[in-house]
């Protein structure tokens, strides 16, 4: 199953949001989309489900390891997966959403709260690209 992750720069910044208008948007075009959530957590699952029609998966690298949290990803249903992320990109000790990407191999469209910015907001999609670069090299 393809798949992709939806990241935010941090908390709030409006991931459930952007979630659910691209998996409306995916089934609209006709995909069938299998929803998911990196780390746990029990409300926006239940928006993914009540917005695809299926349950949304849980993703934690923590909870269930690597080689479950694959095991998990590939059980879904659907021609493509949107994961949405926790936190911001690279918060959480065990269990990132970028840790959840680099495990299932998707990539990442990053939520960044536009709002009272212009120009700062490119230098911060463009921090945000640069650390993924160093992290890989650091692993993570």
């Amino acid at each position: 199953m393809r798949g992709f992750v939806v990241g935010g720069t941090r908390s709030g910044v409006g991931k459930t949001v952007a979630t659910l208008a691209v998996v409306r948007a995916l089934e609209r075009a006709g995909r069938t989309v299998q929803p998911a959530k990196a780390g746990p957590d029990f409300i926006d699952p239940s928006h993914h489900e009540r917005v695809a029609g299926r349950p949304s998966r849980t993703l934690d690298r923590w909870l269930q390891g690597e080689a479950g949290l694959r095991r998990n990803y590939f059980r879904g249903e659907g021609d493509v997966c949107v994961v949405e992320g926790v936190m911001g990109l690279y918060d959480g000790d065990g269990s990132s959403t970028a840790m959840v990407a680099e495990a299932l191999d998707l990539p990442v469209v990053l939520v960044v709260d536009a709002k009272a910015g212009m120009e700062s907001v490119a230098a911060t999609a463009v921090g945000f690209q640069r650390y993924a670069e160093h992290a890989a090299r650091d692993g993570d």
